[in-house]
């Protein structure tokens, strides 16, 4: 009986998979593939690839310490195409409302809906050059790796932003004194999980375990099975208290499940079935069981590349004034306001005064504002100088303001100064904040006797 050699089981760039000695052929080589699968694979690896390259995910896949990357939709010779497909395509005019934090811009759904078209195009093309030969399973390896960092690379950054609390803050002073009823769908969100720091601590520890999951070829399975049940949590949260990141997520979905698609059936042999999964038949990145393994080692150590200059970026975020673990400014604090008047005309505490304070407080940022009787907000940036005893007010890159303040002997503060033209002068108590607001003072408890719902 000749001497048999027994293939090693080993991990290539895209999935599990048996490396053979020299002179082996790969075992469990899969069938061609069919033309519907040959199909869906060009335009999902075309759009997907033009997708990741025009977003924020280029930024998240490819950082550099001291440059930023800006999305290619928002800026440049793509946004003037946007912009004329918009007019011209769909008649949209004037479609472009400035750079902000909504991923559901009428931009951005031309944006996809252009990608997709040039997909297709780029798919025909493909098709035709390669009709000849059937060159997916090359390709799709390489494909593979781009994929899973990009999606990791854009897990681990929001992960961060969670799991070291910078996405959703703990409710500010300002947010605190505004009335539940007057909150937006997407502002109880916020503020709900930005009250639960533990909670937000844990999704964010969730996405970014599934982006080092997936940056290891070993393991890159189940980073995706993890990402896909956190990215499909978000798209759900995005979708039903109208976060504007609805389409943005609904693509982070869409990667998971073109990831996990060639092991759909391994996967639901383990979860499903209660049978035995076959190793995979992904071809490795090399033939050769050298360039394999270093190629194995480069994506774990870009990984951890990665994952360092992003977590020491959130932390670094989070020590700063804005973040929740700086050091707080000068007069931090909430205050009632005693006493009140506005050109020398004192102003009671009347609840019809709709421009008498009633609150007033110094925040993080830092920040300046005030809460009116009626429970009105202005919220204001501010530059505490404790040298000079000014607060100087900003909103935006134009309006500006400034208020002069003297220190209480009791404590406390005096401010004045001009706002809107007219000359205002208030009297600032210190008060508790964990004593006036519930939220910041009940706690956690593992015993409860009752429960306790306000």
């Amino acid at each position: 009986m000749p001497d048999q050699v027994s293939p090693r089981r080993t991990t290539s760039g895209y999935g599990s998979a048996y490396t053979p000695t020299s002179g082996e052929a790969w075992p469990h080589e899969s069938p061609e593939w069919g033309a519907a699968a040959r199909v869906l694979f060009r335009v999902g690896a075309a759009y997907f690839a033009l997708y990741v390259v025009t977003t924020q995910m280029l930024g998240a896949l490819l950082i550099i310490p001291g440059f930023g990357f800006r999305p290619l939709e928002s800026h440049g010779p793509l946004q003037a195409l946007l912009l004329w497909t918009a007019a011209h395509v769909f008649g949209v005019k004037n479609a472009f409302h400035g750079i902000s934090g909504s991923g559901d811009k009428t931009l951005n759904y031309v944006h996809a809906v252009g990608m997709l078209v040039l997909a297709a195009v780029a798919a025909a093309v493909w098709s035709y050059l390669g009709r000849e030969r059937r060159n997916e399973r090359h390709v799709a390896k390489w494909f593979h790796v781009f994929l899973r960092f990009a999606l990791g690379s854009t897990m681990i950054t929001y992960g961060f932003a969670k799991l070291i609390p910078l996405q959703m803050p703990a409710p500010g002073f300002s947010r605190l004194l505004e009335t539940y009823g007057d909150l937006s769908p997407m502002g109880v969100l916020w503020s709900s999980i930005g009250a639960s720091r533990s909670y937000e601590m844990f999704t964010g520890s969730v996405e970014v375990v599934s982006g080092i999951l997936l940056f290891m070829p070993r393991t890159w399975l189940v980073g995706a099975l993890f990402a896909l049940a956190a990215t499909g949590q978000i798209f759900m949260l995005n979708m039903t208290y109208d976060v504007p990141v609805k389409l943005f997520s609904f693509h982070l979905v869409l990667m998971s499940v073109f990831l996990l698609a060639p092991e759909l059936d391994r996967v639901l042999n383990v979860l499903v079935f209660d049978r035995t999964a076959e190793p995979s038949t992904a071809a490795p990145l090399f033939a050769n069981e050298r360039k394999t393994r270093i190629a194995r080692v480069a994506q774990m150590v870009f990984g951890m590349y990665l994952v360092a200059i992003v977590g020491w970026g959130a932390w670094q975020s989070w020590r700063s004034p804005f973040g929740g673990g700086g050091p707080k400014p000068p007069l931090y604090g909430l205050y009632k306001v005693t006493e009140m008047s506005t050109d020398g005309r004192v102003q009671p505490p009347l609840v019809t005064d709709t421009t008498r304070w009633g609150h007033a407080y110094v925040d993080r940022g830092p920040a300046f504002g005030w809460a009116t009787l009626d429970n009105k907000r202005t919220p204001w940036r501010a530059r505490i100088d404790t040298v000079k005893h000014t607060i100087a007010l900003s909103s935006g890159d134009s309006l500006k303001r400034e208020l002069r303040y003297t220190l209480r002997p009791a404590g406390g503060l005096e401010v004045e100064g001009d706002l809107g033209g007219h000359r205002v002068r208030a009297t600032l108590e210190p008060e508790d904040a964990q004593k006036r607001f519930l939220l910041l003072r009940t706690g956690f408890h593992w015993v409860q006797e009752l429960p306790f719902n306000r």
